[in-house]
């Protein structure tokens, strides 16, 4: 989608569909794209990032808790929020269980970037492709994703559950990984093919 920012680490408003497969597209409210920013305009950007999180941090906390805590599909599977930071460390992010109570109570001013969202909501066993299209939204990005691919998402979710928890997490990493748009070239990342 022209004109949007591309998604860089610790960004959390911004990626770019041209940089992997159309599976996230960033749209501001009023349905305009993000316009490029130089270099000089930084401060303005992280302001504009400041003020967009403050105005859904409460909303995309309060999602994120009804996943954690299996609401959304009424599976009564509640995972800690300790073992969530935990299954976020196995991912590469430093996430303490503090920082998750404090996210999903929306007190914590800096935004949740995409890569940790996404992450959170692989980790949680409500997450269903509605609820994650419905995620993703709340937080400004739209997941171009037609009824079938919705329904092979639900497909791809319930194999995966019925995995071993060790398998899981490999799965998980990988995954975050493809719905990103990021491909691993590095088989030592943990998520690239190997040997």
């Amino acid at each position: 989608m022209p004109g949007c920012r591309p998604l860089q680490a610790g960004s959390a408003l911004w990626f770019d569909a041209r940089s992997g497969p159309e599976l996230l597209r960033c749209a501001a409210h009023d349905g305009t794209v993000a316009s490029p920013l130089g270099n000089d305009a930084v401060s303005d950007r992280d302001e504009v990032q400041v003020a967009r999180w403050s105005a859904i941090k409460g909303r995309v906390g309060a999602s994120l808790r009804e996943l954690r805590q299996g609401d959304a599909c009424g599976s009564g599977s509640t995972r800690s929020q300790a073992r969530l930071a935990g299954e976020l460390e196995e991912l590469g992010y430093h996430v303490t269980q503090s920082m998750v109570s404090r996210y999903e109570q929306g007190l914590l001013d800096a935004p949740l970037t995409l890569e940790r969202m996404v992450g959170w909501a692989l980790c949680c066993e409500a997450l269903s492709s509605h609820a994650f299209r419905d995620l993703l939204a709340l937080a400004g990005y739209y997941l171009p994703w037609n009824q079938a691919d919705l329904v092979a998402f639900d497909d791809l979710l319930r194999s995966y559950r019925r995995l071993s928890l060790a398998d899981q997490i490999v799965v998980r990493g990988r995954l975050l990984w493809h719905i990103l748009g990021i491909e691993a070239s590095d088989p030592r990342d943990g998520v690239g093919e190997s040997g």
